[in-house]
């Protein structure tokens, strides 16, 4: 599933997306919170459909916060996270933003001012001081960039939940 050098055609891209935030819709509809949402974690069925795999970190959280620590892979793990505050199944949402924006842009991340990509602790440092959700300079289209800065709001309280997600405008045209 990994994006490679250049972004995905849009139609498959948008396919791909709206697949796998019904997904995630379902496990948290269920009380599951995935924790490692990541390009590496979503393979393919025989009919080339996504799948998310690995719930190796995955636990039961009906409806209180978690407390268990940095759970995840760093370049996708959320603010809250980051800090090692209670968080819930909005993490995963920030994840799956983070893993939208990758496929936009061809294995971009949201919070990179460059191209390159700095170790993990720089990373978790830029995003665990987010205030305010990355400029996304990188993504023309407006309800895509509406969507994903819900996605990535680094405050959870204001993030979208991931029934937001599959209810977004941007999924609708």
């Amino acid at each position: 599933f990994l994006p490679g050098k250049r972004p995905h055609s849009r139609s498959l891209r948008f396919w791909e997306m709206r697949e796998l935030a019904v997904t995630l819709s379902c496990l948290h509809g269920r009380g599951i919170v995935h924790r490692d949402i990541k390009n590496e974690n979503i393979l393919r069925d025989d009919s080339n459909r996504p799948k998310i795999a690995d719930f190796g970190y995955a636990v039961s959280c009906p409806e209180e916060k978690i407390r268990k620590g940095m759970k995840g892979t760093p370049y996708y793990m959320a603010p809250e996270v980051i800090r090692n505050e209670p968080y819930d199944a909005k993490a995963d949402v920030w994840s799956l933003g983070v893993l939208y924006y990758n496929l936009k842009t061809g294995g971009k991340y949201p919070h990179l001012q460059e191209d390159l990509l700095p170790d993990p602790i720089s990373y978790l440092y830029c995003v665990g001081l987010a205030t305010t959700p990355p400029k996304l300079g990188k993504i023309n289209e407006a309800p895509l960039k509406d969507l994903l800065t819900g996605m990535l709001e680094p405050n959870p309280e204001k993030r979208l939940s991931i029934d937001d997600v599959v209810q977004h405008p941007y999924f609708s045209h």
